[in-house]
C-alpha cells in the first residue's frame, strides 16, 4: 500500500474511542448488576436471619434451639430434682436491639454488660424455656458482678491484674490486626481475614470504634494493593495468550502492549490509590449515613469498619476470571454488615447508605454519557 493510501485510511477521533470505551463498560455492568445483586442479596439475608430470634417477638425468625448437651443438662436436672437456677444460668442468653441480634451471651456476660453499657435495661433477651422475649430489666436471675473496687483487691490478693481476673467477652472478638503486636504481622492478618469472611456480624460487634486510622487503614492497603497486583497479573497474562478476548472490539484501536504498559502504571499507583479510596469511600459512606440519620458513631467508627471490610472482601480478587465481580458483591454486603454493627440500625437503612453513592454516581455518569452522544 503507498504512503498516499495508508494515510487515508480513516483513524477514529479521541471522542468516538472514549463513548465506545463507555458504551462497553455500561454493558459490562449491567451483566453483573442483576446476578450480583441477586447473590449478595442471599449471602446478606443468610447472614442477618441466622442470628436466631423468636417467633413471639414480632414475626421474627425461627428462635434458636437448645444444643443437645443443653437439652441433656435440663432433662438430668428435671429428673433428679436439683436446684434449677445452676442449670438456667448455663443457658445462653440471646440478645436483640431495635429488632437486630446482639449474638448470645452467657449470664455473667450479659450482667456484666449491663454494668459497663453495652447492654442497656431495654434490650430484648431470650433464652430457653421462655415463650417470648422481654427487656433486660425483668431478668431477676442475673449475677451480681462486682465493683472495679473489689476486683482491684481481687487481683492484688491473687497477685494477678484486674484484666485477668476479669471474664473474656462472649459474642466474638475484634479483629485480630489489632494484635498484630503481640501476633505477627501475618498471622494477624489471616486471622483477621478469616474473622470477618466467616463471622462478619461478631466481629464488627466487637471491633472499637476507636483506636485510630492507621491500624485499619495499613490493613486495607497491604491486602488490596497484593491482590489488586495479582488480578492486574492475571490480565496481563491474558493478554499476552489472547488479547482479542481481552480487548474485544477495541483491539483494532489499541495494541495488547499499550494495554500492558497502562496496566503498568495502575500497579505502581495502587498503593497510593489505596490510601485516597479509603478516606474518599469512608468519607462518603459516612456523609449518607449522616443524610439518612444512621451514623451514631463518629467518622473514625466508619473508617474502621470500611477499611477492614473492603480489605477482606479484596482477597476475592485472587479467583481468575470472576474474582473481580465477587469482590464487588462481597464488598457490599460485608460494608452493610459491618456499619450496621458499628452504628447498631438496621439493616436497611445501613443498605440504603452504601447503595445510594454508587446509584447517585450512576446517575451522574449516565447523564455524562447521554450529554456527550
Amino acid at each position: 500500500m503507498s504512503i498516499a493510501g495508508s494515510a487515508a485510511v480513516k483513524t477514529p477521533a479521541i471522542g468516538e474511542f472514549s463513548i465506545g470505551i463507555i458504551e462497553k463498560e455500561i454493558r459490562g455492568a449491567l451483566g453483573v448488576v442483576v446476578p450480583g445483586g441477586l447473590l449478595g442479596g442471599v449471602w446478606l439475608w443468610a447472614s442477618v436471619s441466622m442470628e436466631g430470634y423468636c417467633p413471639k417477638t414480632s414475626g421474627l425468625a425461627i428462635r434458636p434451639e437448645a444444643s443437645r448437651g443443653e437439652e441433656f443438662l435440663q432433662r438430668r436436672v428435671d429428673r433428679v430434682g436439683v436446684l434449677r437456677q445452676p442449670a438456667r444460668q448455663m443457658t445462653p442468653i440471646h440478645i436483640a436491639r431495635n429488632h437486630q441480634s446482639m449474638g448470645k451471651f452467657s449470664a455473667d456476660a450479659v450482667a456484666e454488660g449491663l454494668k459497663s453499657g453495652k447492654f442497656v435495661p431495654t434490650d430484648l433477651a431470650w433464652r430457653e424455656p421462655m415463650e417470648a422475649w422481654k427487656p433486660l430489666a425483668e431478668f431477676q436471675d442475673l449475677p451480681e458482678v462486682e465493683d472495679e473496687e473489689e476486683n482491684d483487691d481481687l487481683g492484688d490478693v491473687h497477685g494477678e491484674s484486674k484484666e485477668a481476673a476479669r471474664p473474656e467477652p462472649s459474642g466474638g472478638e475484634e479483629p485480630a490486626w489489632e494484635r498484630r503486636k503481640t501476633l505477627g504481622g501475618f498471622s494477624a492478618m489471616i486471622q483477621s481475614a478469616q474473622q470477618i469472611l466467616g463471622a462478619p456480624a461478631a466481629t464488627f460487634r466487637a471491633m472499637k470504634s476507636e483506636g485510630g486510622f492507621s491500624g485499619p487503614l495499613g490493613y486495607y492497603g497491604i491486602l488490596f494493593t497484593l491482590t489488586t497486583w495479582v488480578a492486574s497479573g492475571y490480565q496481563i497474562i491474558a493478554l499476552r495468550v489472547n488479547p482479542s478476548a481481552v480487548l474485544g472490539e477495541f483491539s483494532a484501536k489499541i495494541s495488547a502492549a499499550e494495554m500492558e504498559q497502562s496496566l503498568g502504571i495502575f500497579m505502581a499507583l495502587t498503593p497510593l490509590i489505596a490510601v485516597l479510596g479509603a478516606f474518599l469511600g469512608a468519607a462518603v459512606l459516612h456523609a449518607a449515613l449522616l443524610v439518612l440519620g444512621a451514623a451514631k458513631k463518629p467518622f473514625e467508627a466508619t473508617f474502621r469498619g470500611w477499611c477492614y471490610a473492603a480489605a477482606s472482601a479484596s482477597l476475592l480478587q485472587l479467583i481468575p476470571l470472576c474474582g473481580g465481580m465477587m469482590y464487588l458483591m462481597i464488598a457490599v454486603v460485608l460494608l452493610v454488615i459491618a456499619q450496621r454493627e458499628i452504628h447498631q440500625v438496621s439493616t436497611v437503612r445501613v443498605a440504603v447508605a452504601v447503595v445510594l453513592p454508587a446509584v447517585v454516581g450512576c446517575g451522574l455518569f449516565l447523564g455524562l454519557y447521554v450529554s456527550l452522544v
